[in-house]
């Protein structure tokens, strides 16, 4: 049994059936899967199914998922495009007790620097190995997109999300903020004021 199943299989048994399903399809959106295979894959669970009650579990949660009824909250897969300030300043609020001092010191440094490479604004901040910047902006952009419902901003290489992307962008000039991210964190002085 594949792992997507077992995940399945142990939701059904769960107090909240449901609710643990669209975890399950949004967690798979995240690893890069598409709406028609999450529904591929559920629908192919629930014809092993004989229970009617677990069948019926199922297909609600497919049809949520294909956007067919409204859950009692948005889910990323049926989310709109675009993330504004608004969306980002709330997401950033609600994540306030995950962003360590160090992503702060990162942030506010980014943000009043624009563009940097990696390599520079790990000396700015007082990271000794640039390959942390990676790391620690990928555990930042995870908790976001969890936050925001919102993967598919989400860059990949070899179909591994860039997690990062979701608020920053590789230019020429080095790592730039998104504009609407950056015009976020202006407006939080509990970043701002590392």
């Amino acid at each position: 049994m594949n792992k997507i199943n077992k995940n399945i299989e142990k939701a059904l048994t769960r107090s909240k059936p449901i609710k643990e399903l669209i975890s399950i399809a949004e967690e798979e959106y995240f690893l890069g899967k598409d709406k028609s295979e999450i529904l591929e894959k559920f629908d192919e669970f629930c014809d092993s199914l004989k229970d009617e009650n677990q069948i019926d579990i199922i297909l609600q949660s497919m049809d949520i998922i294909d956007g067919w009824c409204k859950p009692d909250r948005d889910i990323c897969i049926n989310n709109k495009s675009e993330i504004s300030v608004k969306d980002y300043l709330s997401a950033l609020n609600n994540i306030k007790d995950y962003i360590d001092n160090k992503k702060r010191k990162m942030l506010q440094i980014h943000y009043q620097h624009k563009s940097l490479s990696r390599s520079e604004l790990a000396r700015r901040a007082g990271i000794s190995n640039p390959r942390l910047i990676n790391i620690e902006y990928g555990k930042l952009g995870h908790l976001l997109c969890k936050e925001l419902h919102f993967p598919s901003k989400i860059e990949k290489k070899q179909g591994t999300p860039i997690w990062r992307s979701i608020f920053t962008k590789m230019q020429d000039d080095g790592l730039r903020l998104d504009n609407k991210f950056d015009s976020a964190i202006k407006q939080l002085d509990w970043i701002i004021n590392v």
